[in-house]
């Protein structure tokens, strides 16, 4: 209890890629001398002549480990905030993520889309076809669009591909034949496929059958909030 307290501090800047620093942040775990604990830790971001470190001090000491296992927790900490800001900016420079936000009764070009921008956030609905004259995307972009606003209440965003010969990144995760519906649900997953044209009946059944949807409703009626195309 009597060792002075000490600092440890560990260079991360070469991880981040140039991302900004974010504030300063405190966790939980700690360094005494040779010793290192597992509570009682203050973990700093600060950036030191134009560099960004973590700073990590403690007191008192708790449980003794060995200094590879503080840096361990240290790499897994830069792991876990790449990750975090490399999501957070993806979200913060998706136009299309934020004109869908804003307007959800739209069709989008699958050219401008980015099917991971929307995991956990939305429900792509992609109709394909080798044409925009296919009949059978006709009938389908018409049948949509009727009743789009049943769509845009189970966060469904509406995109549109016709044009193989420029294929778009959509496409080539989808690898459609000629004409084709898909959706996708909240978690990225393709749950259907559709060779043919389904009205929005058909669609929004098998999305209110989805755990996925199941769980926000359920969520929602808790949380004492209406939900739009369910009996409440």
């Amino acid at each position: 209890m009597g060792t002075q307290m000490q600092e440890y501090v560990h260079d991360t800047s070469n991880l981040l890629d140039g991302r900004p620093a974010p504030s300063p942040g405190v966790l939980a775990f700690a360094d005494h001398g040779n010793n290192f604990l597992t509570t009682g830790l203050n973990v700093k971001l600060l950036r030191l002549s134009g560099r960004l470190v973590w700073v990590l001090s403690s007191e008192p000491p708790i449980s003794v480990t060995m200094e590879h296992m503080l840096k361990a927790i240290i790499a897994f900490s830069v792991m876990l905030f790449t990750a975090t800001v490399g999501a957070a900016q993806t979200t913060a420079d998706s136009p299309t993520l934020d004109r869908w936000t804003e307007d959800r009764l739209q069709v989008f070009d699958a050219v401008s889309v980015n099917l991971n921008d929307f995991v956990w956030i939305a429900r792509p609905v992609v109709v394909f076809a080798d044409n925009p004259n296919d009949p059978q995307f006709q009938r389908q972009m018409e049948l949509l669009t009727q009743r789009f606003s049943e769509l845009a209440e189970r966060d469904v965003i509406l995109i549109a591909d016709t044009d193989p010969a420029n294929p778009s990144a959509v496409r080539t995760t989808l690898r459609p034949r000629g004409f084709m519906l898909a959706l996708l649900d909240k978690d990225g997953r393709v749950v259907l496929r559709k060779p043919s044209p389904w009205d929005v009946r058909e669609l929004t059944r098998w999305i209110d059958k989805s755990p996925t949807r199941i769980q926000e409703v359920r969520e929602r009626r808790e949380a004492g909030t209406v939900v739009p195309g369910i009996s409440n």
